[in-house]
């Protein structure tokens, strides 16, 4: 989650800003939504990549 810091800082992670409008919060929404899958998708291929290394399969 991120945390905003000082007053002249008013951005959140990636540029997110919530200005109180729907389509402000709509926008950060599905910003957040698209980097949360883009995270997942990263981590099970890492994953998975390290398990084929560790234990590969028989054939």
């Amino acid at each position: 989650m991120a945390v905003r810091r000082g007053r002249g800082r008013g951005r959140l992670l990636h540029g997110n800003e919530l200005r109180g409008e729907p389509g402000g919060v709509g926008r950060a929404v599905n910003r957040a939504i698209v980097v949360a899958f883009m995270l997942v998708f990263a981590l099970n291929y890492v994953i998975t990549t390290v398990y084929f290394v560790a234990f590969p399969p028989r054939i």
